[in-house]
Protein backbone atom coordinates (compact mmCIF):
# COMPACT_ATOMS: atom_id res chain seq x y z
CA UNK A 1 0.00 0.00 0.00
CA UNK A 2 1.36 3.40 -0.95
CA UNK A 3 1.68 6.16 1.60
CA UNK A 4 -1.12 8.20 0.00
CA UNK A 5 -3.49 5.22 0.12
CA UNK A 6 -2.57 4.48 3.73
CA UNK A 7 -3.08 8.11 4.67
CA UNK A 8 -6.47 8.20 2.92
CA UNK A 9 -7.58 5.01 4.69
CA UNK A 10 -6.48 6.41 8.06
CA UNK A 11 -8.35 9.67 7.53
CA UNK A 12 -11.49 7.84 6.39
CA UNK A 13 -11.36 5.57 9.45
CA UNK A 14 -10.80 8.51 11.78
CA UNK A 15 -13.65 10.53 10.27
CA UNK A 16 -16.01 7.56 10.44
CA UNK A 17 -15.43 7.26 14.19
CA UNK A 18 -16.27 10.91 14.89
CA UNK A 19 -19.68 11.71 16.33
CA UNK A 20 -22.12 13.56 14.12
CA UNK A 21 -23.55 16.86 15.32
CA UNK A 22 -27.17 16.80 16.46
CA UNK A 23 -28.59 20.32 16.08
CA UNK A 24 -31.13 19.92 18.89
CA UNK A 25 -29.09 17.97 21.42
CA UNK A 26 -25.43 18.92 21.09
CA UNK A 27 -23.67 22.13 22.11
CA UNK A 28 -21.52 24.23 19.81
CA UNK A 29 -19.05 26.07 22.07
CA UNK A 30 -17.44 28.90 20.12
CA UNK A 31 -14.30 30.56 21.47
CA UNK A 32 -12.86 33.74 19.98
CA UNK A 33 -9.52 35.07 21.21
CA UNK A 34 -9.90 38.46 19.47
CA UNK A 35 -6.22 39.02 20.02
CA UNK A 36 -4.08 40.33 18.43
CA UNK A 37 -5.70 40.41 14.98
CA UNK A 38 -9.25 41.20 13.88
CA UNK A 39 -10.09 38.01 11.99
CA UNK A 40 -12.35 36.77 14.79
CA UNK A 41 -14.64 39.75 14.24
CA UNK A 42 -14.82 38.90 10.54
CA UNK A 43 -15.72 35.30 11.40
CA UNK A 44 -18.63 36.09 13.74
CA UNK A 45 -21.35 37.06 11.22
CA UNK A 46 -20.54 34.06 9.07
CA UNK A 47 -20.65 31.73 12.08
CA UNK A 48 -24.08 33.12 13.01
CA UNK A 49 -25.30 32.52 9.45
CA UNK A 50 -24.18 28.88 9.64
CA UNK A 51 -25.86 28.45 13.05
CA UNK A 52 -29.11 29.83 11.67
CA UNK A 53 -28.94 27.86 8.41
CA UNK A 54 -28.33 24.56 10.21
CA UNK A 55 -30.79 25.33 13.01
CA UNK A 56 -28.27 24.75 15.79
CA UNK A 57 -30.15 25.27 19.05
CA UNK A 58 -27.47 25.10 21.75
CA UNK A 59 -24.64 27.58 21.28
CA UNK A 60 -22.24 29.34 23.62
CA UNK A 61 -19.98 32.19 22.56
CA UNK A 62 -16.89 33.30 24.49
CA UNK A 63 -14.89 36.37 23.56
CA UNK A 64 -11.41 36.88 24.98
CA UNK A 65 -10.23 33.28 25.21
CA UNK A 66 -6.66 34.26 24.36
CA UNK A 67 -4.92 32.32 27.12
CA UNK A 68 -1.48 33.59 28.01
CA UNK A 69 -1.28 36.12 25.18
CA UNK A 70 -0.84 39.77 26.03
CA UNK A 71 -4.24 41.13 27.06
CA UNK A 72 -3.27 44.58 25.79
CA UNK A 73 -3.68 43.36 22.19
CA UNK A 74 -7.31 42.34 22.77
CA UNK A 75 -9.65 43.99 20.25
CA UNK A 76 -11.90 45.89 22.67
CA UNK A 77 -14.31 47.02 19.94
CA UNK A 78 -15.33 43.37 19.46
CA UNK A 79 -18.28 43.78 21.85
CA UNK A 80 -20.15 45.87 19.27
CA UNK A 81 -19.35 43.34 16.54
CA UNK A 82 -20.53 40.40 18.67
CA UNK A 83 -23.73 42.19 19.70
CA UNK A 84 -24.51 42.89 16.04
CA UNK A 85 -23.49 39.47 14.71
CA UNK A 86 -25.33 37.36 17.26
CA UNK A 87 -28.16 39.75 18.13
CA UNK A 88 -27.61 39.57 21.88
CA UNK A 89 -25.53 41.48 24.38
CA UNK A 90 -22.99 40.39 26.93
CA UNK A 91 -24.33 38.18 29.70
CA UNK A 92 -23.97 39.01 33.36
CA UNK A 93 -21.44 36.56 34.85
CA UNK A 94 -23.52 36.45 38.06
CA UNK A 95 -26.47 35.01 36.13
CA UNK A 96 -26.47 31.23 36.51
CA UNK A 97 -27.89 30.82 32.98
CA UNK A 98 -24.96 32.69 31.48
CA UNK A 99 -23.40 30.48 28.85
CA UNK A 100 -26.14 29.71 26.38
CA UNK A 101 -26.15 32.31 23.63
CA UNK A 102 -29.81 33.25 24.07
CA UNK A 103 -28.80 34.60 27.51
CA UNK A 104 -25.86 36.56 26.07
CA UNK A 105 -22.25 35.94 25.14
CA UNK A 106 -19.42 35.65 27.64
CA UNK A 107 -16.76 38.35 27.81
CA UNK A 108 -13.83 36.42 29.25
CA UNK A 109 -11.49 39.38 28.72
CA UNK A 110 -13.44 41.80 30.90
CA UNK A 111 -14.92 39.34 33.38
CA UNK A 112 -11.67 37.41 33.83
CA UNK A 113 -9.87 40.63 34.65
CA UNK A 114 -12.58 41.63 37.13
CA UNK A 115 -12.27 38.44 39.18
CA UNK A 116 -15.35 36.76 37.73
CA UNK A 117 -13.11 34.05 36.28
CA UNK A 118 -14.32 31.36 38.68
CA UNK A 119 -17.93 32.16 37.72
CA UNK A 120 -17.16 31.94 33.99
CA UNK A 121 -15.35 28.62 34.28
CA UNK A 122 -18.02 27.17 36.57
CA UNK A 123 -20.89 28.28 34.32
CA UNK A 124 -19.28 26.86 31.19
CA UNK A 125 -18.36 23.61 32.95
CA UNK A 126 -21.92 23.25 34.24
CA UNK A 127 -23.33 23.98 30.78
CA UNK A 128 -21.07 21.43 29.13
CA UNK A 129 -21.86 18.81 31.78
CA UNK A 130 -25.61 19.40 31.47
CA UNK A 131 -25.45 18.79 27.72
CA UNK A 132 -23.46 15.61 28.17
CA UNK A 133 -25.47 14.28 31.12
CA UNK A 134 -28.97 15.32 30.00
CA UNK A 135 -28.55 13.88 26.53
CA UNK A 136 -27.61 10.45 27.84
CA UNK A 137 -24.70 8.73 26.17
CA UNK A 138 -25.20 10.69 22.99
CA UNK A 139 -24.73 14.30 24.13
CA UNK A 140 -21.64 16.01 22.76
CA UNK A 141 -19.90 19.35 23.10
CA UNK A 142 -18.18 20.55 19.95
CA UNK A 143 -15.59 23.25 20.61
CA UNK A 144 -14.75 25.69 17.84
CA UNK A 145 -11.64 27.81 18.19
CA UNK A 146 -12.96 30.43 15.88
CA UNK A 147 -11.22 33.08 13.84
Amino acid sequence: MEFAQAEEALVATSLASLPTFNVTRDLLAIHYDNSPDKDDGHCQPVTKMVIDKLGIQKVSVVNGSYGDQDASSYQTQIAAVTNAAFGVGKCNPNNTTCGLLQNGWIDAHVDWNHNANALIVTQLANLWLSVIENAGDNGHVFVQEAG
